[in-house]
């Protein structure tokens, strides 16, 4: 999975692009993009949902006898993530169907 760029990445890369040859008005409407992709960015997980990831987690390493980090690395290459706590909630059910079919020696073997 590709990696999401933040939105003061986006707007970097944009500015880059134009280089010193930047209308005053195609600023303004990059900054008024800016804003609003940061208005827009998915919400973290909740303390609860981390709680209902992390227990998934553990059970799905203890009933298939591998190691939590693994299960946690698998789940964080799918969602295209670098920390379980950073991914957005709006992903969290989608998570948890995840972990509940996963099935590690698939993956694994």
């Amino acid at each position: 999975m590709a990696k999401t760029l933040s939105p003061d990445e986006i707007f970097d890369a944009a500015v880059a692009q134009a280089g010193p040859n930047l209308a005053p008005d195609s600023m303004r409407l990059l900054l008024s993009g800016l804003d609003m992709l940061k208005k827009n960015e998915p919400l973290a997980l909740r303390k609860n949902e981390l709680i209902a990831i992390y227990s998934l987690i553990a059970y799905v390493a203890y009933e298939q006898k591998i190691c939590e980090t693994t299960v946690a690395a698998v789940l964080l290459a799918t969602f295209g993530g670098e920390e379980i706590k950073d991914l957005p909630s709006r992903l969290y059910q989608t998570m948890i169907n995840f972990l509940v079919d996963l099935k590690m020696d698939k993956i694994i073997n």
